[in-house]
């Protein structure tokens, strides 16, 4: 079944006309542009992701060459996600995936809006696995975002290796992402930039919805709290962790969105430490 949703899925954005119309603010998609502006300021600050090139047959030439997908190496994972997750409210939509951020009431929607912004509360339980791994559960990943036409949202594409270096299978990767979304929000699947490898992929059918509902909640928020916020996502963090400061402050920005994205996958991944990928300037 998810060879099937998968093939589907890189069909639809061949096909997916792509849209230049700016509706981040209401609707959480950015266009290919927003994309690249907000790939630019996560480069910028924070310096272990890079932009990287397509293979020829996969360039996308709304897509600047030299930008068609973000990546960060060698991100430590120590424990699995099954060891750390806790409750997350989901629902069933028509088309058969699971949702993460879908509001059925305002009392819904707050829920949805503390899923990011709570989950990592809850590992200061797990310190001692957190700080004295075993070494047979090192784990490394490779971490990729790409732009989806057929959501106008970024896509995350994870591709990970075992303590040895080899590669690791699908069911060893479904492993570090919380049994909540393992059997209806991820694929295996070709990536979009990358010929000859095939990878799982966070599926971004809902992803517009979570993103409106984070930006609601970091709209008070400085430059320097997101990204300094940012920064202590991960296990590695979890007895320092700190609440983010509300200030009085403009709405967010486009070129902030992917620092804000990367919250909410982090809190589908939690065993993955994304703080080491986000330590500031």
């Amino acid at each position: 079944m998810l060879h099937v949703r998968a093939a589907a899925s890189s069909l639809r954005e061949y096909l997916t006309p792509v849209s230049n119309t700016s509706t981040f603010r209401t609707t959480g998609e950015i266009t290919p542009d927003e994309f690249v502006t907000a790939g630019d300021y996560l480069v910028e600050k924070f310096p272990t992701w890079s932009w990287a090139s397509a293979s020829k047959s996969k360039v996308r030439d709304f897509l600047p060459a030299d930008k068609q997908v973000l990546v960060t190496r060698h991100v430590p994972s120590h424990v699995r996600a099954s060891t750390v997750s806790g409750p997350v409210t989901l629902g069933e939509e028509e088309d058969g995936w699971t949702s993460f951020g879908v509001a059925k009431s305002e009392d819904d929607t707050e829920e949805i809006a503390e899923i990011a912004d709570s989950d990592f509360e809850e590992l200061e339980d797990d310190d001692d696995a957190a700080e004295t791994p075993a070494a047979h559960d090192h784990r490394t990943y490779n971490l990729y975002i790409a732009y989806s036409t057929s959501y106008r949202v970024p896509k995350m594409f994870l591709s990970g290796y075992s303590p040895e270096g080899s590669p690791l299978t699908p069911e060893d990767m479904f492993e570090d992402i919380i049994p909540e979304y393992r059997d209806k929000t991820v694929t295996i699947e070709r990536p979009t930039f990358q010929d000859n490898i095939t990878m799982v992929a966070i599926h971004p059918c809902k992803h517009a919805n979570v993103m409106r509902v984070l930006m609601e909640r970091v709209e008070a928020k400085t430059d320097k709290d997101i990204t300094q916020g940012v920064a202590k996502l991960g296990m590695a963090d979890a007895e320092e962790e700190e609440e983010w400061e509300e200030v009085e402050s403009s709405a967010m920005r486009v070129d902030q969105y992917l620092v804000t994205f990367l919250k909410f996958i982090a809190s589908v991944t939690p065993g993955i430490e994304h703080d080491y990928t986000m330590s500031a300037l």
